[in-house]
């Protein structure tokens, strides 16, 4: 698959998009009839790629777990109708959900269908998240985004905020990402007075070792998405122990105490980004925070609970 934004004719990169996915889900859904004597349970984490698979798995009499890893599916765009009726077709097909957190089981798709909805499959982090430990007080002070360059994840609202949080708060800024909005990450960065930016850590794509790296130097990682599920980088952020300032949405209303082990902010406005970030460096006892947001992760979020949640979401979908 590729973004949509990569070519110069939307249109014509949009219908490329859609055969892509066609193809895919054709090929998923052979291989399901294929290997059907094979296979008892399917478990679906493939949105928005998985109605045509879907389909061919109850055509084949293979009980299947839609399991839900985001939050409100958006309707902007002809491709954001396609996925939402995808989701639909696959919500109507399936026979059990498992949704990542209980949040998400008041979006507006899933909640059609509560009745369905069989327990939690939240995602989960490895030991290398956890160790080595770094004590937050030892950390420079800085504040992170990670993650894709899209709209809804509040990318372009980070950037703004930058100026008041390196000025207010006094903070270094790192940048890990890539996607749609590139270009204009770029061209606000390249917008910053020299003071600022050089306070700012641009590094575009990184891969699992710096990314751990970076979580465990960081201070804060903001997360300022419209619409989440469970985002697996603010597992791995509070496994690092650096502390999260998000956005209450999704699945992150589950995971995150306001002012225990991490921090919400009313909205994901420039303003109110840089005012929560203002916020964290205030409160007292920050390392507290951070150890209440490994201690979290240590509670519920490792590779033996997420064994526990799957044998029984497995269990319950096969009793049905």
């Amino acid at each position: 698959m590729h973004y949509v934004s990569t070519s110069d004719c939307r249109a014509l990169s949009s219908i490329l998009w859609i055969l892509k996915s066609l193809y895919f889900q054709l090929a998923a859904g052979v291989t399901l009839l294929r290997e059907r004597k094979n296979l008892d349970i399917l478990l679906f984490l493939a949105h928005p790629y998985e109605s045509l698979p879907m389909i061919c798995a109850r055509i084949a009499g293979i009980r299947t777990i839609e399991v839900v890893t985001r939050g409100e599916s958006s309707r902007d765009s002809i491709l954001g109708r396609l996925a939402w009726f995808s989701e639909r077709v696959s919500f109507s097909m399936c026979n059990t959900i498992a949704v990542e957190a209980n949040s998400l089981r008041s979006t507006s798709s899933v909640k059609d269908h509560n009745d369905k909805v069989v327990g939690e499959a939240a995602r989960y982090v490895d030991d290398g998240w956890i160790n080595p430990r770094v004590p937050v007080k030892e950390r420079k002070k800085s504040v992170a985004y990670i993650g894709r360059f899209r709209k809804e994840k509040g990318v372009i609202e980070f950037v703004r905020s930058i100026p008041a949080m390196v000025r207010l708060a006094d903070t270094d800024v790192v940048i890990i990402g890539t996607g749609d909005l590139d270009d204009e990450v770029q061209r606000l960065l390249s917008g910053l007075t020299p003071d600022i930016r050089l306070r700012v850590r641009y590094i575009g794509w990184a891969d699992r070792e710096s990314l751990a790296q970076t979580l465990r130097s960081i201070t804060v990682l903001v997360i300022p998405s419209q619409s989440e599920g469970l985002p697996t980088i603010a597992l791995q952020a509070m496994a690092s122990g650096a502390i999260v300032l998000a956005t209450k949405t999704g699945g992150l209303n589950d995971l995150i105490i306001d002012g225990v082990n991490g921090f919400f902010i009313a909205n994901r406005s420039a303003d109110c980004i840089a005012e929560g970030v203002i916020r964290v460096f205030s409160t007292p006892n920050l390392s507290n925070v951070s150890e209440l947001s490994r201690q979290t992760i240590l509670d519920k979020y490792l590779l033996g609970h997420a064994r526990q949640r799957y044998r029984a979401l497995i269990e319950r979908t096969l009793d049905r």
